[in-house]
């Protein structure tokens, strides 16, 4: 990724968010009333286009799923599942959110601003990805809300330890819910286990990670979703299977409570609904927890 342009899979990301917003409660897996704010004119007259017509919503939905298979289930799934787990870590009380390369996720703000007590969170992202939210979400969110979050610009792609600014903000070990989602891949492993240490080594036991990885079929093989991320600039870097992502967090310090592929996901959040999206294969999200 370059140091001056912001991530295109992150504004990707908001986009499906922004789509998946529209559908009715019934049917959503989740609303998210940020994500068309920080999406580029374009994308951004065809959500509104959407919101006023569901047979266009639901035709750009399938368009982008033939396009990029498996793509519009896994944005909109790993978000359900990582919206849940932080909501139960939230009613288990935390002290910290930390969330690695946020790109323009408000999930933070999204699900503590109607609770009288919230943790503080920490955002570590792309610096020029965090300046264009930063930019973006100033206008959005009350002072409070604001205050409450510590923006830190580093280059992930180097060992997270490395950060003054961010040893600055995190302070003392904490109960903490970190997120590390659509990341991982794009990094070398060095970099991942430098992540991995630094979330053990500043969250107290009982603090969980929920992170989103692809395996090694779908990092190293010639698929669509492999080849549109190395044209845009973002290719992926590291591929895992499940025991070596295991062994991973074990040797940083964490241990693995759940790991599913994207299919299960499907599963769980769709099919009850009687939506059929395509799955990602090869994609996986997990829940590490430090351990007592």
């Amino acid at each position: 990724m370059r140091d001056d342009t912001p991530s295109w899979t992150a504004e990707a990301a908001a986009a499906m968010r922004a789509l998946e917003s529209l559908l009715p409660e019934e049917a959503r897996l989740f609303e998210d009333e940020f994500a068309r704010r920080f999406l580029q004119p374009v994308n951004r007259v065809l959500i509104v286009a959407s919101q006023a017509s569901p047979g266009l919503r639901n035709a750009v939905e399938r368009m982008v799923d033939l396009k990029y298979p498996g793509a519009p289930a896994n944005f909109i799934c790993r978000t359900r599942y990582i919206d849940a787990r932080l909501n139960d870590e939230l009613d288990r009380g935390l002290d910290r959110i930390v969330v690695v390369g946020a790109g323009y996720d408000m999930r933070a703000i999204r699900l503590t601003r109607a609770r009288t007590s919230s943790p503080r969170v920490i955002e570590i992202d792309h610096p020029a990805t965090q300046r264009r939210k930063r930019a973006i979400a100033r206008g959005l969110v009350d002072l409070d809300l604001w205050s409450r979050t510590a923006w830190v610009s580093h280059d992930l792609s180097h060992p997270i330890d490395e950060s003054p600014a961010l040893r600055a903000f995190a302070g003392g070990r904490a109960r903490a819910f970190c997120v590390a989602e659509g990341l991982l891949s794009y990094l070398p492993r060095e970099a991942v286990r430098s992540i991995f240490a630094w979330i053990a080594a500043t969250s107290v036991p009982g603090s969980r990670v929920v992170f989103t990885y692809g395996d090694r079929e779908l990092v190293e093989g010639r698929n669509l979703i492999n080849e549109s991320v190395k044209k845009a600039g973002e290719g992926f870097a590291s591929g895992w299977r499940p025991d070596e992502m295991a062994s991973e967090c074990r040797g940083a310090g964490l241990v693995v409570e759940e790991d599913l592929p994207q299919a299960e996901l499907n599963e769980r959040y769709l099919t009850p609904r009687g939506r059929r999206l395509a799955t990602m294969q090869g994609a996986r999200i997990a829940t590490a927890v430090v351990p007592w």
